[in-house]
């Protein structure tokens, strides 16, 4: 049996249409179907914000890392090297809110 991943169409799709409500309310069922797709994005798009959020702060700790790894092994005082200690912003505080 063979592996497929679904294409973020199909899943939308498939959250957006529930077969057994179409027997319940088949009037409205096309605004039920409009109703679930509007919340499938606004999901995705939550989603795909914290992800991206995720992998900024990632790579803003390595950027930083780097600066501060690159700076100690100079042998220049040069102002080139000078990397500022600030907090990321792009990591959320405990209350999950910005910082």
């Amino acid at each position: 049996m063979s592996e497929r991943t679904l294409t973020t169409q199909q899943v939308e799709d498939g959250f957006a249409h529930e077969p057994e409500y179409e027997y319940h309310d088949p009037i409205n069922y096309g605004a039920h179907v409009a109703s679930n797709r509007r919340a499938f994005k606004r999901w995705l798009a939550e989603y795909t914000a914290e992800r991206e959020r995720a992998a900024a702060e990632k790579a803003w700790d390595e950027g930083r890392m780097q600066g501060v790894s690159d700076r100690d092994a100079a042998t220049c005082e040069d102002a080139y090297w000078v990397v500022p200690i600030t907090d990321n912003p792009y990591r959320l505080n405990e209350g999950g809110k910005d910082a």
